[in-house]
């Protein structure tokens, strides 16, 4: 039974659905990511009860829309949550929980483009996608509706 498709983990049946507005540089939702939404998809999504859809809040700036758009070209290759993963593995392992640092290179164009690689993707692709921007739309997009639910905060469900 495969629970991932894009950036939804969970069944479209599930009576649930938890719709997830984060910043990939924000440390609560790195918090979020490794202590809740695990214990969410090992309790909840693998039963079949909930459905989360992960959508983007980056108002922390240029690398958080980056980051946005890079893992969105995962999602092109059905890699989102192995990327999203990534992402936030790099901000734990950088101490983002404990010491807030925006905008220092974790997420560089060159580094993204790193990680894709590290995960199998077919970088050829990755980087096509990444370097047009072909995501930031849909990323502005999710951003304005954020605001339109008057979220501020991340992270944040409806």
């Amino acid at each position: 039974m495969d629970l991932i498709g894009g950036t939804k983990i969970g069944k479209d049946e599930a009576p649930v659905k938890i719709v997830s507005y984060e910043d990939f540089q924000c440390p609560f939702c790195l918090q979020y990511t490794a202590e809740q939404e695990s214990q969410i998809v090992a309790e909840l999504v693998k039963s079949g009860k909930v459905q989360i859809e992960y959508r983007h809040l980056p108002i922390l700036k240029n690398e958080s829309v980056r980051a946005a758009t890079a893992s969105q070209c995962a999602a092109d290759q059905e890699k989102f949550w192995q990327y999203h993963h990534k992402l936030f593995i790099v901000q734990a392992e950088a101490g983002q929980a404990t010491s807030e640092k925006l905008n220092v290179g974790r997420f560089s164009d060159d580094n993204l483009k790193k990680y894709a690689s590290e995960l199998g993707l077919d970088t050829a692709k990755f980087n096509t996608c990444f370097d047009s921007n072909e995501h930031l739309e849909l990323v502005t997009n999710q951003q304005r509706e954020a605001n339109q639910f008057s979220i501020t905060g991340r992270p944040a469900s409806s």
